[in-house]
């Protein structure tokens, strides 16, 4: 090992990255490897991997909320192709959701197939403009497709993004009943994230959507409004790191409600929740994080908790694999305690 020289190969890759020369940063990177292991740049040289190359990932969804429930399988591939700046992604899933409609009555169910195409074009690099369209599979030609654009900028000294993003026809999967009772969505969301200084940071999220049902002989819809406002700090860095954050969640429906009488939708959410989140490299393989969170409903006397952990593990150069679970109170829509588990295989060159 040559910890000195695998050290001035790492802050050179460091400067590649900064300045958007994604393959220098590569190459500095892998040499410093060569010299002398270090987990983190393992990773993030696995990171720069997968967004470089062509790659690959396939997942298993099960999640329940209340008495809602949702079963995802699916997988997506996005290929660059010989002018580096362009991408095309393609992702197949199919999905059931199952929940209780007072329209119906009582709980109903719906499976759908669904395909994702999409183009995206990078602008230097670390802007891209992307768009792309859902397909739905054995829905009205009125209702099968689902077209979206998106543009994101990304700074760095201090690092911050902003991402835009509009869609129509879009599936309305929360509830779940929504989706068999042909929910569907239109609008624009804004997310960003900030750096202020080497502890902490602020984040944000605002979308407006235009919410409808297709209801024998109606077609009701409502205005919804939805925002995240979030400020972190860094307590503890790695091998073993420790964040803090304090995050404020809220919802609206406007115009005249008119769906709250066929789904479970709540008019108006609060909420504010705490959250410590601890991450920890196991060895050269394993990346392990665990969340605790707590808060309660503005609203209301309803308190909220609960732990999400996720599992990583590096199989092998390019493939790796994670398990993601959670379980916690859930205060939207019905009463009951929410959880998922995740299952994702990632491979890249």
């Amino acid at each position: 090992k040559d910890g000195p020289e695998a050290g001035l190969y790492r802050d050179l890759g460091w400067a590649y990255r900064q300045s958007g020369c994604w393959s220098g940063a590569l190459g500095s990177w892998c040499r410093s490897l060569r010299l002398d292991w270090d987990n983190d740049l393992a990773r993030e040289i696995d990171t720069l991997r997968y967004e470089l190359g062509p790659h690959s990932k396939t997942w298993a969804r099960r999640s329940f909320a209340g008495d809602d429930e949702r079963t995802r399988i699916g997988g997506e591939l996005r290929v660059p192709l010989q002018d580096e700046r362009w991408s095309l992604g393609l992702s197949l899933e199919w999905a059931r959701f199952e929940g209780p409609a007072a329209a119906a009555g009582g709980s109903v169910s719906d499976s759908i197939g669904i395909v994702a195409v999409s183009a995206r074009r990078r602008f230097g690099r670390r802007h891209y403009a992307e768009a792309g369209t859902q397909l739905y599979v054995d829905r009205e030609a009125g209702r099968s497709v689902a077209p979206w654009v998106a543009v994101r900028f990304e700074s760095t000294e201090p690092y911050a993004y902003l991402t835009v993003q509009a869609y129509a026809n879009r599936l309305l999967e929360d509830p779940a009943a929504a989706v068999a009772l042909g929910g569907r969505r239109t609008g624009v969301q804004v997310e960003g994230w900030r750096d202020l200084g080497p502890c902490y940071w602020v984040s944000g999220s605002l979308a407006y959507e235009d919410l409808t049902l297709e209801l024998p002989g109606s077609e009701p819809s409502d205005g919804f409004v939805s925002w995240r406002a979030s400020v972190g700090r860094r307590i503890w860095k790695a091998p073993c790191s420790l964040s803090a954050r304090l995050d404020y969640t809220g919802s609206r429906l406007l115009d005249d409600r008119a769906l709250t009488g066929s789904v479970p939708l709540g008019e108006r959410f609060d909420f504010v929740t705490g959250a410590l989140v601890l991450e920890r490299q196991i060895g050269t393989r394993w990346d392990a994080q665990i969340e605790a969170y707590a808060g309660a409903d503005l609203n209301g006397p309803d308190l909220l908790g609960g732990i999400e952990a996720s599992l990583r593990l590096r199989l092998l150069r390019g493939v790796r694999l994670r398990f993601i679970g959670g379980y916690g109170s859930q205060a939207r829509y019905q009463d009951g305690d929410s959880g998922h588990l995740d299952v994702e295989l990632e491979l890249f060159r």
